[in-house]
């Protein structure tokens, strides 16, 4: 056990903030303290323990956004296993070989996307099980909510070393197939600290997570917030109309997007600029921020921060 891993960041918000709102869902309403997430996170370890996933083995993911993949996450970075988070964007073909690839054994999907694991599920010998998330249908063995359901209550897995592998996370495969790398509980726990230490994130913070879970920027969605007691409010996928409405009625502080998402905001038919009031720290990435839209966000709100970043998956 070291210092430097999620599980320690988790059990330290939860204890320092319990009361503290720490996720909204607004596609279903959930809506969970840190006390509360804890726990489900907890209980969901333990329903990853019990599919036979151990804290070295990887486990898959392959759905939109929601409480649920931000929980998984969690539930990986504080022990219960690797996640591998698969990119909903690539071809059956593609998907097959990360899973095989990777020697994934347990895949959670939700309603839109079972059909693509189970149109590749033969090539697969290796996959044992495929858990449903949400209230939709699809090909699947159990349903996570059934699995949560008759689970009894337990604390977090134990706090993994600093060196254990957290993520599986793949390239884009730009030159030839995807490539799988793996990132350790230093790796991430850094990440999150010095991204939180240089935007200033604290509790009272709000983040709109639009961003997709499954890619290295989705971090800011499932991290940044929680070493300092803030909230993530979740959208399935990003739709400028219904995040610039999401901004406005949820007091949003933070965002992360990619420029084009923000030129797509602004030339919204509905855009009001009251809807971004809130916004105090705009990161931006993946593209270089175009000259005439930063100047039109500055002239409109001049004490907006920016931040861009770049990350790669290693």
């Amino acid at each position: 056990m070291g210092e430097l891993n999620f599980g320690r960041i988790l059990r330290r918000s939860s204890r320092l903030f319990a009361d503290d709102v720490a996720l909204v869902d607004l596609s279903d309403g959930h809506e969970a303290t840190y006390a509360q997430h804890r726990d489900r996170v907890a209980r969901l370890g333990a329903v990853i323990a019990e599919l036979g996933v151990g804290a070295s083995d990887r486990f898959a993911v392959l759905a939109g956004n929601s409480h649920t993949y931000i929980e998984l996450w969690h539930a990986a970075l504080a022990g219960a296993g690797v996640l591998n988070p698969l990119n909903h964007r690539l071809a059956p073909d593609e998907l097959a070989y990360i899973l095989d690839d990777s020697g994934t054994e347990v895949v959670f999907v939700d309603a839109d996307h079972a059909s693509v694991v189970a149109a590749v599920r033969d090539r697969l010998p290796g996959l044992r099980q495929v858990v449903l998330i949400g209230d939709g249908d699809g090909p699947h063995d159990v349903r996570l909510d059934d699995l949560l359901a008759s689970t009894e209550p337990s604390g977090l897995p134990p706090e993994p070393a600093d060196d254990a592998p957290a993520v599986l996370m793949y390239t884009g495969g730009t030159t030839g197939l995807p490539k799988g790398v793996v990132l350790s509980q230093a790796a991430i726990v850094l990440i999150v600290y010095r991204m939180a230490i240089e935007c200033r994130f604290g509790r009272g913070g709000r983040y709109l997570a639009f961003m997709p879970l499954f890619h290295i920027g989705g971090i800011a969605s499932w991290g940044l917030l929680v070493p300092g007691g803030g909230c993530t409010v979740v959208v399935p996928a990003f739709e400028p109309g219904a995040v610039n409405a999401a901004i406005r009625d949820h007091a949003i502080t933070v965002i992360g997007a990619v420029p084009t998402m923000l030129a797509f905001m602004v030339q919204h038919p509905d855009f009001e600029p009251d809807m971004l009031r809130s916004l105090e720290i705009v990161m931006y990435g993946a593209a270089p921020m175009p000259p005439e839209l930063l100047d039109q966000l500055l002239g409109m709100y001049p004490d907006l921060s920016f931040a861009q970043a770049y990350g790669m998956t290693e």
